[in-house]
């Protein structure tokens, strides 16, 4: 006999006297609780209620009655009800994780990770081991935009479970949104190697290949998660996405039709449908359609990525204020609270810190790091597309965004005493060397035999000061952008994270501009290093030009940089070949022009 059925054995049966029969029958709240869950699972979800609540009147403290109605209240849409029904779950038996699981599933998708974290730490606290809830963490703090805390949360997940494929699917995608693409792939392989049989890993694997421009591998991936779950919308979503980028439209359109024809459209088919939409200038379809999706119950991340996407589409058909206002109401879902600005008070603490004298009695680190290319600038200011053109060259390895000077920089207070900035001060009293080395070991790791590596953090302009401090010999390049462009681009864009939460107003923008320009002077004027500087509007329209620029600044041997991007079939994430002097996409040049009006303090930051 099973768990449910001793348990209904060991408790008193309540007798109900039938009308129109003689004889008892016995009915008992655990048995409802049964066929009330097999009534959800097969998609009674009415029927489910009518026999939970016949058991909650029978047994109105069940921990389990209370949880098992819930999950039914919860696929009705009634989330909010459904967390009612955990609370009294979890107050009647505190040691109930069941609950605490629901609750926080229901907490993630209503947007309220922080209540979340708490739920899968309560559950942690009881039972350590609980993989499922270290994956939940790892959710939670990832909506949070707690990218590092939740990569840790998998990692962890991954050590406890080691041949369960959810946490590595789970790691890949928290490494593709850090824009991490290459462990994100690695992770992916991983995943998908465990989990033959897991749609989830197929799923994220064939969107890490998209990111990377690996078609080939994209469509393999979204068919394998097809064949596994042939309802699986987000499946086709994938590969209608793939027909999209190889201008296959119509048959992007066949795939897509279907699909957004259904009661409930998936979000990643609408953001897809989206995308065609605007290729072939049907915005008002594409409006109608994410309108309508957004009014079902969404996960806080889906909601935020169609009402970036509503944005576009409004900003497609010309209603410039409408694209705002949604771009207005995305940020709010990314970044409750109000903007604060700490960077102004830090940038102050940079300049009064680092000063010629201060720099000049430093001690030079011995790893000159020679072969380290920064790139560095205000985030959307053509970064990526810098990255791209040098790593066409086979002789460049591109960290990707690499957190892991930031990283070092966290921990720079704990080892020296005080708080950064102010802990730059105590630099000359320590040896740069196994600092230095400590990172550029874990750049070099994956890079192999090359001339170049390119560090393309955007933030990273923050500590030019210390990098110079580390590797005296790196080369940096600073790439610009037209101000209003490039923070209407941050804008209407999602960013995740603690670190990005200046881009959720346009007022916290303005204010981080002005910070970005003060200390970039600064930079300039005291620090004795070599700067490339990279105008993003001269890159996108004479390209030839500024691509042997850049190839004649990282001084590469060989094959020459304007032949390698222009004439190279491409690498593992590298553009696709373009012919000189075509330039590349200006369509961007100029965005903001059409929004001056609404810019506010972006207008003149």
């Amino acid at each position: 006999m099973g768990d449910e059925g001793r348990e209904i054995e060991s408790e008193q049966h309540i007798v109900v006297r039938r009308r129109g029969h003689s004889h008892p029958k016995l009915v008992h709240p655990l048995s409802l609780r049964v066929e009330g869950a097999r009534a959800r699972d097969a998609g009674a979800l009415d029927q489910s209620g009518r026999l939970l609540e016949r058991a909650l009147c029978l047994a109105p403290d069940n921990a389990r009655c209370l949880t098992s109605y819930g999950q039914t209240l919860a696929g009705k849409g009634r989330l909010e009800d459904s967390l009612i029904c955990f609370q009294r779950a979890i107050a009647a038996d505190s040691n109930d994780t069941h609950a605490r699981h629901e609750m926080g599933r229901v907490l993630r998708t209503l947007g309220r990770h922080p209540e979340a974290v708490s739920c899968y730490q309560g559950i942690l606290r009881i039972h350590p081991a609980d993989v499922t809830a270290r994956i939940g963490l790892g959710l939670a703090l990832r909506g949070m935009g707690r990218l590092q805390d939740a990569v840790s949360a998998f990692k962890t997940a991954t050590k406890q479970a080691p041949s369960d494929s959810e946490p590595w699917a789970e790691l890949a995608r928290t490494w593709r949104e850090m824009g991490r693409l290459r462990k994100a792939n690695q992770a992916g392989t991983r995943a998908v190697r465990l989990g033959p049989r897991s749609a989830n890993a197929w799923l994220v694997q064939g969107w890490n290949c998209l990111a990377l421009d690996l078609l080939d591998q994209a469509a393999e991936s979204f068919r394998a998660a097809e064949l596994i779950d042939k309802e699986n919308d987000e499946a086709k979503a994938g590969l209608a996405s793939i027909r999209i980028r190889d201008g296959d439209l119509e048959g992007a359109a066949e795939m897509l039709e279907a699909l957004v024809a259904n009661t409930i459209c998936s979000p990643r088919v609408a953001t897809a449908f989206a995308t065609l939409c605007v290729r072939q200038q049907r915005a008002p379809e594409a409006i109608s359609l994410l309108q309508r999706v957004m009014t079902q119950p969404l996960a806080a991340s889906d909601k935020i990525r169609l009402a970036f996407a509503l944005g576009e589409l409004w900003e497609a058909i010309g209603e410039h204020e409408a694209a705002l206002r949604a771009w207005e109401g995305a940020n709010e879902l990314v970044y409750r609270g109000t903007w604060k600005n700490t960077f102004e008070p830090e940038v102050k603490a940079v300049m009064q810190t680092w000063t010629p004298r201060f720099g000049d009695a430093l001690p030079r680190s011995r790893v000159r790091g020679e072969e380290l290319v920064f790139i560095v600038g205000f985030p959307r200011s053509g970064i990526n597309l810098v990255e791209t053109i040098l790593a066409a060259h086979p002789a460049v390895y591109p960290t990707g965004r690499s957190p892991d000077l930031a990283q070092m920089v966290e921990r720079l207070p704990l080892q020296l005493g005080s708080r950064w900035p102010e802990c730059m001060g105590r630099f000359q009293h320590i040896s740069p060397d196994a600092l230095s080395k400590k990172l550029l070991n874990e750049w070099r790791r994956n890079a192999g035999d090359v001339q170049r590596i390119c560090v393309s953090d955007p933030l990273n302009f923050r500590y030019l000061g210390l990098i110079s401090f580390l590797y005296p010999g790196a080369r940096f390049i600073h790439v610009q952008r037209n101000p209003q462009d490039v923070l209407l681009s941050c804008f209407a864009q999602p960013f995740v994270g603690k670190s990005h939460s200046f881009t959720g107003t346009l007022q916290g923008l303005a204010d981080y501009w002005n910070c970005y320009q003060k200390l970039m002077q600064h930079w300039r004027a005291v620090l004795p290093i070599s700067i490339l500087e990279i105008q993003y509007e001269d890159l996108v329209r004479k390209p030839a030009e500024e691509v042997q620029r850049l190839g004649r600044f990282v001084e590469l041997r060989g094959t020459d940089v304007l032949d390698t991007f222009f004439n190279v079939p491409p690498r593992f994430g590298a553009p696709a070949p373009l012919e000189p002097p075509r330039p590349l996409d200006a369509q961007r040049v100029g965005r903001a022009s059409a929004f001056d009006q609404w810019l506010g303090p972006v207008r003149q930051p």
